[in-house]
């Protein structure tokens, strides 16, 4: 089992997140990632997985965030055009379940 290693803001600020995912969603496969400028203009390491959750990491591999996507969010993100089958379902199914809303 791999040990995580979380920021602050993800275990005060985004630990109800966490819970939903870990519990209700699950976390999935990486299929994508993706070095980019995160809108604080720090470098992070975004992860996208087969449970249609984005794991947001520094560049030391620390967990800075996590979210169930939208399909725009993850198109864009990760710059797809189409996304396998599996992942599709998963991101309508966290949508309709009301898991893909961003704090």
């Amino acid at each position: 089992m791999v040990r995580e290693k979380f920021s602050k803001h993800m275990t005060q600020d985004r630990a109800d997140r966490y819970v939903l995912i870990a519990t209700k969603v699950g976390f999935g496969e990486v299929l994508y990632t993706r070095q980019r400028v995160a809108s604080n203009g720090h470098e992070v390491i975004m992860e996208l997985t087969s449970t249609g959750v984005i794991i947001v990491r520094g560049l030391d591999r620390t967990i800075v965030t996590m979210y169930c996507t939208t399909l725009a969010c993850a198109k864009l993100y990760f710059e797809l055009d189409r996304l396998p089958k599996n992942l599709l379902s998963a991101i309508n199914r966290n949508q309709r379940n009301g898991y893909c809303m961003v704090k």
